[in-house]
Order: structure tokens, then sequence, then C-alpha cells
């Protein structure tokens, strides 16, 4: 039975050789034929750039005896004898017959001339050249085919003499047999013509160009290619030839050297998977002795040894495994994977048999003054000791894991409420004693913490996540390394939530650009220029289409970072709706006025985005005016110097808002550089009830002019403030006493001369 099986392993092999060899044959057969193939593309190549040459060499022939014509034609026209024939033609044959023939003898190849009268007649009824002028051959030579012959004809037009009245005696008609002329000269043995085939329709004339461009030439291959051709073919069939023999030899040298010891290869594999042989001999290759073979039995006779090794580190990579997917590599602790399954777990377990058990949501304060000033690796570290800390504050059947980031969650289960307080003061202050130290370095350490209860109450696992997040938030608005504990009723906890889902919110009307822009006028007083000035408002369109006022959204922008989105947002539509205005005629003589938050004031992406939509729109930059806070540019004066300069230089103007709520010194006007101060609208509306506000308006309003800077009295409520403010020189007023905000597509529609000069009015 084996030696039947070994048989029948051994013929098809042989089948398999001689098949490997016909398919060996199939990509030199192509390639043979492929490259002759190359060899036809060539030599057409090579004729149609040799009939290219012969139009071009055509073009330029038939072109310089459409210039000979010419010159024969102006030649004739400016003879006297010419010219008189137009008044007498009683000697118009003789003309013809003596010099004019001496003429086309000259000239070569012309066989007719005819004088034609200014309606386009021949002079004479025995015209030669045609019965009547061609139009399209007059002062430009052009090609007619009469029967077989192809001509150039030209008619050149004979001026008479000052002293008449007509202007026009008439034309000059000549012809040239083209074929004759092209056989006369060179240019058919220069580029190989045989013959040059004229698609010309019978009886008129063609522009000559026209004519070149229609005609099929053809012309004598070039002996050089068709040898190079015949050479290629030859010598890939030789190729061809000799790539069949090879493939044999190497067939039957694999059939004696790799057929047949694999036979027998297969014969001993058969025997160790029944146990009858230990191992491959030596003896497999037979007479031929192949390194590759040998390479085969020595990794076979090793495969026994290596799949037992390998099964039992396949176990242990299964464990590692196991390992990694529900802990922390950094850390070494519990990952959030692990955590969310046994929390949840303990969820069931509180609503369903009542038991109590608590979460600690927990976040290490100033993490990244470490990362950034001592690099990841003194980040990781500091987080793997962190963790070794917290661990010995817990019991062994607490729970600790690392969420993400710098953020651990322990679960304390089986525990209530105080218990777990003090577990969790435990941790707080094991901590914050701790010192940790890099590369000489001390910081100090510290956690927040928010605890949660888990109770029968709990509706879910994200509801608990969520309230831990929000508890532990607070301890950390609270001013960091504290431990705050969720109270359902919490008023900074409902905030808190009230912020969270103002983030989506806002995130979804950026995508859904539900956001809207208003303008408020800021009107110049008397003996100011009247110059259209907006403020630019931002209002958001809930779902519902209920329009949300500023306040109710900012504060959950400024505080989850969302401020440059809506900002950009802003100036992007802003400059598209100036854009649009100038496209419809409407001028571009209107300046607006943005808001730029604190956290947009030095942001390279924000200032990236208003030098590409300026570009992009054409807008001026001097239409543009940004305000800012003063708080938010004192913050951070260096950033703000510098974005602001970069800005200015392009010719953007900017605003110091609300000035005179904050620290209020003039030396940082010197810095910022500011085009206009808006006096502080707490001042300006109780500027006729109060002398001090009165005074601190009017000193604003002096400093900043003596600093080159204009004034903008903010919360002007009513006409007699504005009054009151022209009486101390005040530049610009604006408020809901002076205009209420409007669509600012609306405001941005209406020409200036009319509806800005009524507001500008009062």
């Amino acid at each position: 039975m084996p030696l039947r099986r070994l048989k029948k392993n051994y013929l098809p092999i042989s089948w398999y050789l001689i098949l490997f060899m016909m398919v060996a044959m199939v990509p030199a057969g192509i390639s043979a034929y492929l490259s002759v193939q190359q060899a036809n593309v060539i030599q057409h190549q090579a004729q149609l750039q040799t009939t290219k040459h012969a139009h071009e060499e055509l073009q330029r022939e038939v072109e310089h005896l459409g210039k000979d014509l010419t010159d024969v034609a102006e030649y004739l026209a400016g003879w006297d004898e010419s010219l008189a024939l137009f008044r007498d033609a009683t000697y118009y044959n003789y003309w013809k017959e003596t010099r004019v023939k001496d003429v086309a003898r000259y000239r070569g190849l012309i066989d007719a001339v005819d004088l034609y009268t200014p309606n386009g007649k021949p002079l004479t009824p025995d015209a030669t050249l045609s019965a009547a002028v061609y139009s399209d051959a007059i002062q430009r030579p052009a090609l007619l085919r009469k029967g077989s012959a192809v001509y150039i004809v030209y008619f050149h037009p004979v001026k008479a003499p000052a002293s008449m009245r007509s202007a026009l005696l008439g034309y000059v008609g000549v012809r040239m047999n083209v074929d004759k002329a092209l056989d006369s000269s060179d240019v058919l043995g220069h580029v190989s013509f045989q013959h040059v085939d004229w698609r010309l329709p019978d009886a008129a004339v063609t522009p000559l160009a026209d004519g070149v461009n229609a005609a099929v030439l053809k012309v004598s291959p070039s002996p050089e290619i068709d040898a190079f051709s015949r050479l290629v073919r030859k010598g890939f069939i030789q190729y061809l030839g000799y790539t069949v023999g090879l493939l044999a030899l190497l067939a039957l040298l694999l059939l004696f050297s790799v057929a047949r010891p694999l036979t027998r290869l297969a014969g001993y594999l058969r025997g160790i998977h029944a146990g009858s042989v230990d191992a491959i001999p030596e003896d497999l290759h037979g007479p031929v002795h192949i390194r590759e073979l040998e390479n085969v039995r020595r990794a076979l006779n090793d495969y026994k040894d290596r799949l037992l090794s390998a099964a039992a580190t396949l176990e242990e990579k299964n464990k590692e495994l196991l390992h990694l997917t529900y802990h922390d590599p950094l850390t070494g602790r519990y990952n959030r994977r692990a955590f969310e399954a046994r929390l949840q777990r303990a969820i069931e377990t509180a609503v369903v048999e009542g038991k109590h058990h608590a979460l600690c949501y927990i976040d290490m304060d100033q993490f990244k003054v470490v990362n950034d000033t001592c690099g990841h690796v003194a980040g990781d570290e500091l987080l793997k000791q962190v963790a070794t800390l917290l661990e010995r504050e817990i019991r062994d059947s607490d729970m600790l894991a690392r969420l993400g980031g710098d953020e651990f969650g322990v679960l304390l289960e089986g525990c209530d409420l105080n218990t777990a307080a003090e577990h969790a003061e435990a941790m707080r202050l094991k901590v914050r004693k701790h010192r940790f130290v890099w590369q000489g370095k001390p910081f100090d350490t510290s956690i927040s913490i928010g605890l949660v209860p888990i109770t029968a109450e709990c509706v879910s696992m994200e509801e608990v996540m969520k309230n831990a997040d929000a508890a532990c938030y607070v301890a950390k608005d609270s001013g960091r390394n504290r431990l705050q504990i969720y109270q359902q009723h919490d008023k900074e906890l409902a905030q808190r939530y009230g912020e969270m889902q103002w983030v989506s919110r806002i995130q979804q009307a950026l995508e859904e650009n539900r956001f809207e822009l208003h303008g408020q006028l800021i009107r110049p007083m008397v003996n100011k220029p009247l110059a259209p000035h907006y403020e630019v408002l931002v209002r958001l369109r809930d779902p519902d289409g209920q329009l949300v006022p500023p306040m109710a959204f900012i504060p959950a922008a400024e505080r989850y970072n969302l401020m440059p989105s809506i900002d950009q947002w802003v100036i992007r539509h802003a400059l598209q709706m100036l854009a649009s205005r100038r496209t419809r005629g409407r001028g571009d003589d209107i300046a607006l006025a943005i808001n730029l938050s604190g956290q947009s004031l030095g942001n390279d992406e924000v200032l990236t985005t208003i030098r590409r939509l300026l570009e992009e729109t054409g807008i001026a930059p001097t239409s543009l005016c940004f305000e800012i806070t003063e708080t938010a540019a004192i913050t951070n004066l260096a950033a703000a110097s510098r974005f602001m300069h970069q800005l200015r230089q392009l010719g953007c103007q900017f605003s110091l808002d609300d000035f005179g709520s904050g620290l209020s010194s003039f030396g940082y006007l010197s810095n910022l550089e500011v085009n206009y101060i808006k006096i502080d609208g707490h001042f300006v509306k109780n500027i006729l009830a109060d002398p001090l506000s009165r005074s601190i308006v009017d000193a604003i309003n002096r400093i900043g002019h003596v600093m080159g800077i204009s004034t903008i009295a903010e919360f002007v409520e009513s006409e007699e403030i504005a009054a009151e403010l022209e009486k101390l020189g005040i530049d610009y007023v604006q408020g809901f006493g002076i205009h209420k905000p409007e669509p600012l597509a609306a405001l941005l529609a209406v020409r200036r001369s009319s509806k800005f000069a009524a507001r500008a009015s009062g």
C-alpha cells in the first residue's frame, strides 16, 4: 500500500514539471511577440515622423512658390505698359506674348498671366487663367484644382494714378502649376517624396495652408529603420528558441535532482506520522546532493522539538495577552475596559441585592507641568508612582484602574459613603505628602477626587461615571487637591452638567451652521466722518428655531476651549458677507468690529485662518477691527502683542473692549497699539447721575486722545447720555439708545447713503 501511494505521488510531480516548462515558455513567447510588435511600432512612428517632416517641407515649398508668384504679380502691376492696357487693350495680346512671357520664363513655371477689370471680368475674352477673379485669391496666393492639374493662383490689384477718380484700375492674375514646380525643385528628393495626392475640390480655390494640410503624402520608408526592424525580429526569434532549449534542460534537472528526492521525502514524512520512523535519513538525496534539500531534511528533523516548545510558548503568550486585555501596560493596574465591566456588575448587585458601593474618580493636578517640563518619560514615572501610592490606601477587595491619561478610578465594593470618603481622603493625603523628584527637580503632587455612591437608585454605568466626572471637575474648579462628594441637588454640579451638555450642542451648531450674525451700529459723533461701522454679534439658533443669546453658551465655550472655533466661524462668515456685498455692487466701504476671545488671541491657527480668508475673499484688511478685552490682552501681554502686530501689518485695526473693568493700566496701551478704546458701559450708563463715573469717562477719553487713540462709549441707552458724551469729546457711541442689533445680512444689504445716514443722525 505505501509503495502504490509513492508511485501516485511520483507521477504528478513529473507532469507538473512538464506543465512548468510549457507555462514558462508562454512569457518568453509573449516577450518575443511584444518586442516584434514594438519594432513595428518604432517603424510606424518613424514613417509618421517622415510624413510629418515631408508635410512641413511641402508647406514651406508651396509658401515659397506663392511668394514668387506674388513678386511676379506685383512686378507686372507696376509696369507702365500694364497700366496703359487698362485704358487701351489694343496691344494686350502683344503684351502677353512678348514681355509677360519673358517674365514667366524668368520666374520659372508661370503658365498663365491675365488682366481683369475692377469688377473681376477679364480685360479681353481670350483669358487663359480664369473667367473671373477669385476673391479668395486676391492679394493672397491660393490653390486651384482644374481636373487633375493643381495650380497656385494669385490676383494683385492695380492701383490707378492719383489723377484718376477710381483708385482701382483692375487686377493682374498669375498662375503656376504646383506639381511641375515641385518636380523641378529638389524638395521631393530631399524628403523622400513619392507622390502628393491633392485632396482639393474641383474649380474652387483653397488657402495654401488648408490645401497642404489636406494633401496625402506618400514617402519612401527609411532603409535604416527597415534594417533595424528586421534585426529585432530575427534576434527575438533566436532568443525564443534559446529559451525553449534552456527550459527543457531545466525541467530534466529538476526531475532528477528535486522531484525524486521529494517523493522519498513524502514517504519518510508518512513514516514519521505513523511512528515507524524517528528521523529522515541522509540518503534522501540519491546520487545528486542539493544543499536546499539537506536544509529541509534538517528543518523537518527539528520540527518535533520545536512543536513541543511552541505549544508551551503559545500557552504563555495567551496568558500575557489576556493580562494586557484587562491591564494598563504602563502602570500594570487594571484598564478602563476591566474597570467598567466590574463597575457594571457592582451596579447590578446594588440594584438587585441592595448593596452599597462607591466610585472615586481621580484626576492628577498639574500633571501637564511635569510632562511639559521634564518630558513624557518623567510623566510616565509620575503616573506609576501615584498608582503605587493609591493602591496602598485601598483594600484588597477594591479595584484600582487607570482610566486614561492622568485619570484613575477606584471602585470600593461593599463600602458605605462615609467609609468611602475616609479612603478617598487617605488617598488624597498620601499623594499630597509625596514629593516627586526628576533629575534633581522637585514637584509637588496632588489629586482631585470626585466620589459617587452606588446605590439601588443608580440608573446606568454611564450616569455613575458622568456624576463622578462632574464631581471631580468641581473639585478641580474649587482649587484642586480636594475631595468632592456627589450630591444630587448640588448647584455647582448642575452648572457643570449644563456646561457639559452645551459642549455637544455648540459642536453640532458649528457643524450645521446654526450660528447667526447680528450687527450693532457704532455711531460717530457729529464732528467725525460718517463711516459705516458695525460690531458683529453672534447668536445661536437652537434646533427648535429659537434664538439663543450669547451668554447662554459663551461660558461653556470658554471653559471647554471652543471659543477659537466659534471665532473662526464668525470671521469666515462675516468676510463672506462683505465679499457678497461687494459682488452685488454695494461697495466695500463698511467696517466690521469682530470680537476675539482670550483663547483666540495668540492662537496660530486663528491667525492663519484670518490671513487665508483675507486673501481668498479679497476684502481690504482696513475693513476689519478686532475687539479684544482688556483682561484677555493683559493676561498674556506678550502673545497678544505679537498677534496684534502681525495683523496690524496687514492693515487690520484693534479695539480694546471693556476698558476700565480690569487692571486699567494706560501703560499697557503703548505695548498693545490699539486704534480704539471702548469705555466700559458700567461708567457710561451712570454718567448723568454719578459725577465719579463722568470723571472716569472724561479721564479715559482725554488720555486716549493724547495717545492718538479714538474712544467709543458702550451702553449708551439714551440720546441724553449721547449728548453728554459729545460734550466730553467722545468719538463714537454705541448702545440700545443708538441702535438695536439687527441681522448683519440685512444691514449689509442696504446702501450707505440712505439707511446709515439715518442712523448716524439719531
